[in-house]
């Protein structure tokens, strides 16, 4: 048992464990610059041989990226400059590598409160500067996508409940507690939820695309039509880690009696390849109810209205009102 733990008493043994496993390296350097110590943790972080070189800050500050160096004359200059003491920046090691370099340096004083000596770690953290470079990549290009497409990009847990609930709070005005509490879904027109959960419900439960068109009342108070689509996210073995999806804002939509139009029935069925009888069918509206309709529908019933209106968009039907007098349908 003894002979076991006798290695990790070893403070160099420890040092050398840390450095491999956190990929850092410490230093010295003593308040004229003149002077410097180096782990072989750093060497190694440097891309160079401890018996090839001497270590000095000089050859340190010749293999930080030009960009990034602090410009002082003298390297006494550098080791008091307060900035060297805790900052991140590029290093192009021999081989050509770049790195992204943490540093971190604990000043110790004289008796008589002059600076002595920095004693300093320095930590390769090139991998997590990658990932926030990807993450504002991928950040752009979503905004991107929302300017060009009037819409958003969006993502929801495995179950379906949005994650970043941002576009949905301005959009809608709601709070972030509500905005999350989609057993209300108080901002889709009440005649539009029904269709909504069951969109959801049946991508969950058939791990497939998502897809649907709703009413949703924004911040104005004024109902929009939003049409939705996302695709679940999948590991190797099949497991559904999230949804992505996009949601586009079509325009001002009417939630009156007359939000469907008798042009936009016709633009709808020729978009399906539907006959006028197929629709009636599908609707459970009757054929002569469904002619008249084609003509008018200002002495239509609003339950029939309502039928015809909820079979065109459960087929990716968009009905849309721009606001400026441009009334119509659209596939999803």
């Amino acid at each position: 048992m003894t002979s076991s733990r006798r290695p990790f008493r070893n403070a160099d043994l420890k040092l050398k464990m840390l450095e491999e496993r956190l990929k850092l390296g410490t230093w010295i350097f003593d308040s004229e610059g003149s002077e410097a110590i180096w782990s072989d943790g750093l060497f190694r972080l440097l891309g160079m041989d401890p018996g090839a070189v001497v270590p000095t800050i000089d050859l340190l500050m010749s293999l930080m990226h030009p960009d990034d160096r602090l410009g002082h004359a003298t390297t006494a200059e550098l080791v008091t400059d307060p900035r060297i003491r805790n900052r991140r920046f590029r290093l192009i090691r021999p081989d050509g590598r770049l790195l992204h370099i943490q540093n971190h340096a604990e000043p110790h004083f004289d008796r008589n409160g002059r600076l002595s000596f920095l004693v300093g770690v320095a930590v390769d953290v090139t991998d997590e500067e990658n990932l926030q470079l990807r993450l504002r990549e991928q950040q752009q290009v979503a905004e991107i996508i929302d300017e060009l497409g009037a819409g958003h990009i969006w993502r929801a847990d495995r179950h379906g409940k949005l994650k970043d609930v941002r576009h949905w709070g301005e959009l809608t005005g709601q709070s972030h507690e509500d905005a999350r509490d989609w057993s209300k879904l108080s901002a889709i027109h009440p005649d539009d939820r029904a269709t909504f959960r069951a969109a959801w419900e049946k991508a969950i439960n058939t791990r497939s695309e998502y897809r649907s068109t709703v009413r949703v009342r924004n911040a104005a108070g004024q109902y929009l039509t939003v049409v939705g689509r996302g695709m679940p996210a999948k590991l190797v073995d099949g497991e559904i880690t999230e949804w992505l999806g996009f949601s586009q804002i079509i325009g001002p939509s009417l939630s009156d009696r007359n939000d469907l139009k008798p042009a936009q029935i016709r633009a709808a069925r020729a978009l399906l390849d539907w006959s006028a009888q197929e629709l009636a069918d599908r609707a459970g509206v009757s054929f002569s109810t469904l002619r008249r309709m084609e003509k008018s529908t200002d002495t239509i019933q609003e339950n029939m209205i309502a039928k015809v209106r909820a079979v065109l968009m459960e087929n990716g039907i968009l009905l849309y009102d721009d606001g400026r007098g441009r009334i119509g349908a659209t596939l999803a």
